[in-house]
């Protein structure tokens, strides 16, 4: 499997290219994202605390603009939950997402050696049609 498929350069230019029509905030907040994203399962999991140091955005403003980024289809949140008790939040980019399916199957993917509880929660995500 070629390695770029996952590059994030390739998600960087994507981010900040004209026709993704994102604001200056959203773009910023989306690369403060990208920078926590897991290689091999295309997830970031920081934290809205972690987002706003990293942005000196307050911490609405980084809720504002991940909203944004759902809305406008770049960006997808999934919530796990304990019970009733709330545990973090998980983002993929659509981006990443267009592909996977062709990826999770190649035989030679990465996906194949990473941990079993990332390809547990990626295969529930495919199978729910989350993304």
């Amino acid at each position: 499997m070629s390695y770029d498929r996952l590059n994030n350069i390739k998600l960087l230019k994507h981010l900040i290219s004209k026709d993704t029509k994102l604001t200056s905030t959203e773009k910023l907040v989306a690369i403060a994202l990208m920078s926590h994203r897991n290689i091999v399962s295309m997830m970031c999991c920081p934290g809205l605390t972690l987002l706003s140091e990293e942005t000196q955005f307050d911490r609405r403003t980084v809720q504002r603009a991940i909203k944004s980024l759902i809305l406008k289809k770049e960006l997808k949140k999934l919530k796990q939950t304990s019970g009733k008790k709330y545990i973090k939040s998980q983002y993929y980019f659509l981006y990443d997402i267009a592909k996977a399916k062709e990826i999770y199957e190649d035989d030679d993917s990465i996906f194949k050696c990473h941990h079993y509880e990332e390809v547990e929660n990626f295969e529930f995500c495919l199978s729910h049609g989350w993304f």
